[in-house]
């Protein structure tokens, strides 16, 4: 599971980008996670981001959390993996 530090530190580094939702999903949040795992966050921002956007939220993140970080929009979910990551989403951060 996630510590609310670990929480804290996506949801401020990713407020800049202006996000609608923020989750979290998978071995950390069925509380399977081990030294290797990575932590998958999923977003919907209000507008787009680019490409390089992405990548630099990744990079700090990584570099804040000491952890690989998978960064999935809502709108790129697999209609296959979307029923798992709905069962194991946390929201973290939602903006109404």
């Amino acid at each position: 599971m996630l510590s609310q530090k670990q929480i804290d530190i996506i949801v401020h580094t990713m407020l800049p980008y202006n996000p609608v939702k923020i989750g979290v999903f998978g071995s950390y949040m069925r509380d399977r996670n081990d030294d290797r795992s990575d932590i998958n966050i999923l977003y919907r921002f209000r507008g787009p981001i680019s490409i390089f956007q992405k990548s630099d939220i990744v990079e700090e993140l990584k570099m804040k959390l000491q952890k690989n970080v998978n960064l999935v929009s809502e709108k790129c979910i697999s209609p296959y993996l979307e029923k798992q990551i709905q069962q194991d989403l946390v929201v973290i951060y939602e903006d109404k």
